[in-house]
């Protein structure tokens, strides 16, 4: 679960404002990305399943770097599903419809960038942001990745703030 903490006054849950003159907590407009609805003070809706940002598909054939990353994803209060190969992660793409994707490159049977060119040039999930998270640093491998369809290339290991920084840009 995600909270903003404001500079000395505690957690705050996100799509919540503290009230300067009570210290109570007030719901204010927020998007829900698990039910794809807009809240507001009039309509807050603020239960475990609203509070979830978004769901970002992670595709990764290393367990240990598929954990790192699944760990990153959902300590920013988004919803984490996961594939550990290309293919498996175009399946998912088209199933679960994620709000993101984070590509690893080099994996078995479909490696990122064929997996991120089938999910971008696919009617069905097109429109889903494709970030590729890979140890491949070369400026041609991102020159490659873009001309794939990806809307982003971060070099692992991942840097927090950068990653929920991508991520919220991708979530616009």
């Amino acid at each position: 679960m995600g909270y903003d903490v404001p500079a000395g006054q505690g957690i705050v849950p996100r799509g919540t404002e503290r009230a300067e003159s009570t210290g109570s907590l007030t719901p204010v407009p927020c998007y829900d990305y698990a039910s794809r609805e807009s809240h507001t003070p009039d309509n807050p809706v603020l239960t475990k399943e609203t509070i979830i940002m978004a769901k970002i598909l992670v595709v990764d054939d290393s367990p240990s770097q598929l954990a790192n990353l699944v760990k990153l994803v959902e300590a920013q209060g988004h919803e984490a599903v996961s594939a550990t190969n290309g293919m498996e992660g175009v399946e998912m793409a088209r199933s679960e419809k994620p709000d993101v994707i984070l590509m690893d490159v080099v994996m078995p049977e479909l490696n990122g960038f064929q997996a991120t060119r089938k999910i971008t040039r696919d009617p069905e999930t097109s429109h889903i942001p494709v970030l590729i998270v890979t140890t491949k640093d070369q400026h041609t491998d991102k020159v490659w990745g873009e001309r794939q369809g990806a809307a982003g290339y971060i070099v692992k290991p991942p840097d927090e703030k950068d990653l929920a920084a991508r991520i919220s840009d991708l979530l616009g």
